[in-house]
């Protein structure tokens, strides 16, 4: 049986502010079609105002701005990465049910393989 993506972001606001900690990104390619030969995949991204203030959305990429993935997973596993600390106290309250979320979903992988 499939399990259903981790929804992340399930109960986070869009906009939602966090604090870059990493001058790396990762970079997808934006031609269409491109997307496709790729096992992983951003679900979210940020526009940054300064080097240290990101705001982040789970929308599409726009190709005629600059956005930083911030968060991708793995198409096939249960893979994710996140580019930024959700437990920051600048990151707030939705990082720590960002977290809660990651949890949950390990808990029903758990007992969907076990």
């Amino acid at each position: 049986q499939a399990l259903e993506k981790c929804d992340l972001f399930h109960g986070i606001p869009q906009g939602l502010k966090v604090v870059r900690y990493h001058s790396l990104v990762v970079e997808f390619p934006i031609e269409k079609g491109e997307e496709s030969n790729l096992m992983i995949e951003p679900i979210a991204w940020c526009k940054c105002n300064t080097e240290a203030e990101c705001v982040m959305g789970t929308g599409g990429i726009d190709v005629n701005d600059i956005d930083i993935c911030m968060a991708l997973r793995h198409k096939l596993y249960p893979h994710y990465g996140v580019q930024f600390h959700p437990e920051s106290v600048g990151t707030g309250k939705y990082g720590y049910q960002l977290l809660k979320n990651f949890c949950d979903f390990c808990v029903q992988y758990q007992n969907a393989t076990s």
